[in-house]
């Protein structure tokens, strides 16, 4: 049976909604497990990488980067950093400047990939 961990506070959004993420697969836990290990690779870096191409100039890049997190995080059920890329990619669309938001990128990402790696844990 899938685990929820929603480490949610009155005032926060969850930082893993599994009863979300398993609707998105059918309820397939095998496939959303594979889908969070999968996450846990490829993006696991994706802060360094967008403040890297905002260092290099490339707000394109930075801004593609938040918009696949965005999308991927939301479809997982990770609430928290889901709505953290949601707001950069808006201050993006609306001509801002993302880099303010970054330090709060990467802690949403740091505690939705510890979460998720206590929800993969095998259970005992």
């Amino acid at each position: 049976p899938a685990r929820s961990f929603s480490g949610a506070s009155m005032t926060s959004a969850p930082i893993l909604d599994t009863a979300f993420g398993l609707r998105c697969v059918a309820g397939n836990e095998m496939l959303y497990r594979k889908l969070l290990a999968k996450f846990m690779t490829q993006q696991g870096n994706v802060v360094a990488a967008v403040q890297q191409a905002l260092n290099e100039g490339d707000a394109g890049q930075a801004h593609a980067l938040i918009h696949t997190l965005k999308g991927v995080s939301a479809s997982l059920g990770l609430i928290r950093l889901s709505e953290t890329a949601r707001d950069m990619d808006a201050r993006f669309k609306a001509g801002g400047d993302m880099t303010p938001l970054l330090p709060r990128l990467a802690e949403h990402l740091n505690e939705t990939l510890q979460r998720v790696a206590v929800f993969l844990r095998p259970e005992a």
